[in-house]
């Protein structure tokens, strides 16, 4: 038995290992636990990450074009006819008599070797344009994957409050629901003794059932928002999770200095460089280009077809090239650069004026959530009293049934205000956070 025990424990272990979408339910977890799991298993980070990578390849493979070039090439050729010639041992005008000779110029089987060198010197800026331009490209990469650091760790906050504040309004619910049962053990009681109507029954009956459809409602929610935050965790949405009831304690509602960091604007800064730099490489495609180039062969007959052997020999020497009409190809491509520079350009402005409006949005929003849980803490407090008193004048029976049920229903009306308007102001706080850029996530990651 204890062998297999021991066996059980080892599998879990290796699916923990091994596998970080299968989570085992333990102590709550705090938001910046949140944070740091999405921060590790968030796929859209991940897709970002990988985006990185290839733009830093790309940028590698456009440096590595202005270095030499070294290629080897071989090749095997068969000719079914070479030219020969037979030289007579008597030619007319001759003072001597040769030997009679058969020539054969080249062989029908031909064997080439070939290592190519070549090193470009001149290309019309186009080689340091496009470095340039691809670096900027991995920059507006880089630029893209903080953007959406800043949209995860939003979407994170706000997924963990509405979940964290569904649970205490599901708590507050179930809460409510006992008073109105002990109301209606007492209510049952009076009618048996004759002092109320049916009808004072039946009413508490009716605000029980309503108090449970709000807890179904309530625990259909959590379960909703649950899986919500998982999924935006990277986690499986099926995993179990318990929260930290003390993330919603203290709610922070002090000023906040708008400076504005939004990484998306420095993206199409960086997307600008990059196109204004694939312009000039463009406009390179005008001018000639200059390249050394050395070459080794060896190769059967080689340069001498007459002997018909192996041999080597090497060139050396420069190759320019220059397009003087390509029936408006490079014309047309700087076009395309500079219509894009001019698009990207207009976008940026319009992104600004957007980001602008948006962190006047949730700036107004804020303050409004702050105002509103000012208020909604008045409310609650007044409730209580309110309640207070006429739970105290109901068995006393100074006032009816009705009265004691509507005062319950504003108490727990005014606490479920009160939790939402908390949530609100966290909520709120995170995205104003969004809007101006100066998302944070943990930092031990």
């Amino acid at each position: 038995m204890r062998l297999f025990s021991a066996y059980i424990l080892i599998i879990i272990g290796n699916l923990v290992i091994f596998h970080p979408n299968v989570t085992i339910a333990a102590e709550p977890i705090s938001l910046d636990d949140c944070l740091t799991m999405a921060l590790k298993h968030n796929d859209d980070l991940k897709i970002r990450q990988q985006s990185i990578d290839a733009e830093a390849s790309r940028l590698q493979q456009v440096k590595a074009q202005r270095l030499p070039q070294l290629t080897f090439e071989g090749s095997y050729l068969h000719f079914s006819n070479v030219m020969e010639a037979t030289i007579a041992p008597q030619l007319p005008g001759l003072p001597v008599q040769i030997q009679p000779m058969h020539l054969q110029f080249g062989a029908k089987d031909n064997y080439d070797t070939k290592i190519s060198l070549n090193q470009p010197l001149f290309t019309g800026f186009r080689l340091s344009n496009s470095i340039q331009a691809t670096a900027y490209q991995l920059e507006s990469a880089r630029s893209s994957e903080q953007a959406a650091l800043n949209n995860l760790c939003f979407e994170v906050k706000r997924f963990y409050y509405q979940l964290l504040n569904a649970r205490r309004i599901r708590d507050v619910t179930a809460l409510s629901e006992q008073s109105v049962d002990s109301h209606l053990r007492d209510v049952e009681n009076l009618y048996a003794q004759g002092m109320v109507n049916k009808t004072d029954v039946l009413n508490v009956r009716i605000k029980k059932s309503e108090i449970e459809l709000m807890i179904l409602q309530a625990d259909n929610r959590i379960e909703l928002l649950k899986k919500s935050l998982l999924n935006v965790m990277g986690m499986d949405v099926n995993s179990e999770l318990e929260l930290n009831a003390d993330s919603l304690a203290t709610v922070d509602i002090s000023p906040i200095e708008p400076q504005q960091h939004r990484p998306e604007l420095q993206g199409l800064d960086f997307a600008i460089q990059a196109l204004e730099h694939q312009v000039q490489a463009a406009t390179g495609s005008y001018y000639p280009s200059l390249a050394l180039v050395g070459n080794y062969n060896y190769g059967k007959p080689g340069l001498n077809k007459l002997e018909n052997k192996w041999m080597g020999y090497w060139t050396i020497g420069a190759a320019a090239q220059w397009a003087i009409w390509d029936w408006g190809i490079r014309k047309n491509t700087r076009q395309q650069a500079t219509l894009a520079l001019d698009q990207t350009e207009t976008n940026r402005q319009k992104l600004a004026r957007a980001i602008e409006l948006d962190i006047q949005q949730t700036l107004l929003m804020r303050d409004e959530a702050a105002k509103r849980l000012t208020l909604a803490r008045e409310t609650h407090s007044l409730a209580e009293e309110h309640f207070s008193l006429i739970e105290n004048q109901f068995h006393q029976g100074l006032v009816t049934n009705t009265e004691f049920l509507d005062a319950e229903t504003q108490l727990r009306t005014a606490k479920i205000q009160e939790l939402q308007a908390v949530t609100d102001v966290q909520i709120a706080n995170a995205d104003y956070e969004r809007a101006l850029g100066t998302y944070r996530f943990p930092a031990a990651q």
